[in-house]
């Protein structure tokens, strides 16, 4: 009913060199479909992240992005940097487009005054009522 099987040394070899092959093709081929998608995706944020979530969920890396000059880049410091790169100038991009310049929303204070701001009555009461009874300050008085 079972047979047993002896494999020779040269079978052996065979099976392993086809094994390698087969495994570098479907790289080569997972590495062309990513490339291709890339291409498609060239000016499409929203198609580009879902190649990168897909890839994420995957837990594999991303073999090749394109850069701001459109070449294709594999070198994983050059894609990093090339990432952050794009992060850290989209924000000015944005701002740029809008045409609305930076406007601090509280003037700036002299470094070399002091001032007192006036406080009300119920001011002082809520800091009273945060108060903990019972407890010591730091001058130790209760």
């Amino acid at each position: 009913m079972y047979r047993i099987i002896y494999i020779n040394e040269e079978a052996l070899n065979k099976l392993k060199s086809y094994k390698n092959k087969l495994q570098n093709l479907i790289k080569l081929a997972k590495r062309n479909y990513y490339r291709k998608q890339i291409e498609k995706h060239d000016n499409d944020s929203k198609g580009l992240w879902s190649i990168v979530s897909d890839k994420v969920r995957k837990r594999e890396g991303i073999d090749c992005i394109r850069d701001s000059d459109k070449r294709m880049i594999e070198d994983r410091q050059h894609t990093a940097n090339e990432f952050n790169k794009y992060f850290a100038t989209t924000g000015r991009k944005m701002a740029e487009k809008c045409g609305v310049k930076y406007m601090p929303y509280k003037p700036l204070r002299n470094p070399n005054t002091i001032a007192f701001f006036l406080s009300d009555k119920t001011e002082v009461m809520e800091k009273i009522k945060e108060l903990k009874n019972n407890r010591a300050s730091m001058d130790e008085i209760q």
